[in-house]
């Protein structure tokens, strides 16, 4: 997800959504991938009693997830949780997700296709304008005046980032809004905006930071380097929003003027969520992921609460999967000896995964991405690549063949990342929210080579937990990537204190409880409409 692509139009997930915990899309000369498969059934221990639901019935839940798949998964686990607790639920996404959702929703909810670009097909476009832009705005409208009419003042709407616009029309409208993020968006004094992650940025908040700071500490003793640092950290906030504001700033004071509601703050629908309407934030990473106590992430989640009613930490909140089924292929090449030596038992060679998700599409140079492989395989690793990156490759991709028929490179589609990373010695992905929290559960080192949006943000946390060395910036440079950087960012990704880092925060992570879908839904419930008896949350 990416600001700067956030004129791509409303509900895009081509404004750089976060890589999914999932694989990717087919080529289209590739078979055609398999029929969703549906997720498990809800089970006893997931719904509530019969005195909980019956408690919630009439009252209804719409969940709008424009995006990527790392969008989409969680609000469908959310949706399918708080279906399960007795309200009547419908999930909005794009058209080609919604055959999956209608077979996980089909016991307790329905979904529906929302409007806006294809999330992948739309990845590095330059999006709607002029008139087309207009009718994507007044379609997208209509469908949020909808999702607000079908709850009504009793129900509630779940939005995301792409979504967040709808906060123009909860504003006075009497409907509840709760807000399910994958970055954090509430000013805390221990990291910068996510936008701010990005070096270049960072540097171009130096003077606005450094003017406000003259004025702050007029007649003060000099602050400390770390009072420096907090201080830009806050600066970073209302300056990210006024930017991620501004392309859809038009549009949206049309919205607010026909409903007779003053001018938005300079932040726009991101300043109303924390100053204004104070709706209740869920977040779908672990608050391990922000830092331990020595790092800031406990006075990072108690600054986050401040500014605002509600905001949890509930982890990965995606539907749970059945056991999955990949090629016979893939299951070869994974094994010990791989396609070379399957059977053999006493050695391993190295696994690794390359995948940029939808962020492959806006990759300047598209070639790096073939250069890491190509890293890898140097280095002795077998590698698994998401067919997606092919599909971005431009022109020859040659070099790849000889690689592909000595069984060193396997391409593969769908792949839940649960399943795929424990079985890995490296993932190299682009920094996405869902990729990384799924490399982090699985206790596998990472490289990040970040190239949009919150990328930058979450490679810097995977660099400061430990279990990714420097962010891979110049993978997504418009220079080529030499086969010297590439070689000496996979040895420090590989190092054996990366393993032992990435093994101790998969442990913590495991410990933690109140996670999930269930537990989101709970909390929800319990905030809007108080507690109900009923099981634990799942």
């Amino acid at each position: 997800m990416g600001g700067g692509d956030a004129a791509a139009g409303p509900g895009a997930g081509g404004a750089g959504a976060p890589g999914g915990a999932g694989g990717e899309v087919t080529r289209p000369r590739a078979p055609p991938p398999p029929a969703p498969r549906r997720p498990a059934a809800v089970t006893r221990e997931d719904s509530s009693s019969p005195a909980a639901g019956a408690g919630r019935r009439g009252r209804r839940a719409e969940v709008l997830a424009p995006g990527s798949r790392g969008d989409f998964l969680p609000a469908l686990g959310l949706a399918r949780a708080l279906g399960a607790r007795g309200l009547e639920v419908r999930l909005a996404c794009h058209a080609g997700f919604l055959a999956e959702a209608r077979a996980a929703l089909a016991e307790v909810g329905a979904a529906r296709a929302l409007s806006g670009a294809d999330p992948v097909e739309s990845r590095g476009g330059a999006g709607a304008s002029g008139a087309a832009a207009e009718k994507l705005w007044a379609t997208t409208r209509r469908e949020y005046v909808e999702a607000l009419e079908w709850v009504g003042t009793s129900g509630v709407v779940v939005f995301n980032f792409f979504s967040s616009p709808v906060l123009h029309l909860l504003e006075g409208s009497g409907v509840q809004g709760v807000a399910l993020l994958q970055q954090p968006l509430l000013p805390s004094p221990a990291r910068p905006h996510f936008l701010f992650a990005d070096p270049k940025m960072r540097r171009c908040l130096g003077p606005l930071a450094a003017t406000a700071a003259a004025k702050r500490r007029a007649g003060r003793p000099r602050p400390t380097v770390e009072e420096e640092e907090a201080f830009l950290n806050l600066c970073s906030y209302p300056a990210a929003e006024a930017i991620l504001w501004l392309p859809f700033r038009g549009p949206l004071e049309a919205w607010r003027a026909e409903r007779g509601l003053p001018a938005a703050p300079g932040g726009g629908h991101f300043q109303l969520l924390r100053e204004h309407l104070r709706v209740p934030v869920v977040y779908t990473f672990s608050r391990e992921l922000l830092g331990g106590a020595g790092e800031g992430g406990t006075s990072a989640a108690r600054a986050d609460s401040e500014g605002n009613s509600s905001a949890w930490y509930c982890g990965a909140c995606e539907p749970p999967l059945p056991a999955p089924s990949p090629s016979s292929e893939l299951r070869e090449f994974l094994a010990p000896g791989g396609a070379q030596g399957a059977g053999s038992g006493a050695w391993r060679q190295g696994l690794a995964y390359v995948g940029f998700g939808s962020s492959a599409r806006a990759l300047r140079r598209p070639e790096n991405a073939l250069g890491i492989v190509q890293g890898l395989v140097v280095a002795g690793f077998k590698v698994v690549a998401c067919e997606r990156l092919w599909d971005a490759l431009p022109g020859d991709t040659s070099r790849l063949h000889p690689l592909r028929r000595e069984a060193r490179v396997h391409a593969c589609g769908f792949v839940p990342f649960q399943w795929l990373f424990e079985q890995l010695d490296v993932v190299v992905h682009h920094g996405g929210g869902g990729t990384f929290a799924a490399a982090c559960a699985a206790g596998v080192p990472q490289l990040i080579a970040p190239v949009e949006f919150d990328q930058s943000f979450w490679a810097a946390r995977g660099q400061a937990l430990g279990v990714a060395p420097a962010p891979l910036h110049a993978a997504a440079a418009d220079a080529a990537l030499s086969a010297a950087t590439v070689s000496a960012a996979l040895g420090e990704a590989a190092a054996p204190q990366r393993r032992a880092r990435a093994r101790e925060l998969a442990a913590r992570l495991r410990r933690e409880t109140g996670h999930g879908a269930f537990a989101a839904a709970d909390k929800i419930l319990a905030t809007l409409y108080g507690p109900v008896p009923g099981p634990p949350s799942s």
